[in-house]
């Protein structure tokens, strides 16, 4: 089994059985999502406590308190985008549409993660790579994730991206 490869500044705690381990071998985008829950530990055990045939995981949860926790592997497949899981990396943000909409130490906290993943992996950091779940996955029906709606708002990703972006290339 290959030595799973962990982001340098986030907290691990990683859940077992919850991915493909080492088949993710060369990822080509990023799909953000918000949790729909209050904090990275209520991400942690929605994860947990799921199980086959509707097991969830995510590679990355950003708290509130914009500390970043990595709960897979980055060469493991995590089941978060039925269309993408082979070749994306996940990046949760707690938060509710509409009731907790994410802050602004998890927009800093989701730009420097996601432009470390962009360097790593040499994905372009641009909105055809960096994608909330609606739109990576249509066929998951999450038509508001992350954005949510104008009266619901949630994770707007293009803020996170353009915030990478100068972080990649300030």
């Amino acid at each position: 089994m290959p030595t799973p490869i962990i982001c340098p500044f986030a907290t691990i705690k990683l859940i077992a059985n919850h991915s493909v381990p080492g088949a993710l071998i060369s990822p080509k985008m990023i799909v953000l999502h918000i949790t729909q829950g209050s904090s990275a530990m209520s991400c942690y055990w929605t994860i947990f406590n799921s199980v086959t045939p509707h097991r969830v995981s995510a590679h990355f949860c950003i708290d509130t308190t914009g500390q970043i926790f990595q709960f897979i592997p980055l060469n493991d497949i995590s089941w978060h985008a039925s269309q993408v899981n082979g070749v994306s990396i996940s990046v949760e943000h707690a938060g509710i549409c509409g009731k907790q909409p994410c802050n602004e130490k998890q927009y800093a906290s989701s730009a420097k993660l996601c432009a470390w993943l962009c360097q790593t992996f040499n994905i372009p950091c641009d909105n055809e790579h960096v994608q909330p779940h609606s739109i990576a996955s249509p066929a998951d029906h999450h038509d508001f994730c992350c954005q949510g709606s104008p009266a619901a708002p949630g994770l707007d990703p293009n803020q996170v991206i353009q915030a990478a972006a100068k972080l990649i290339n300030p």
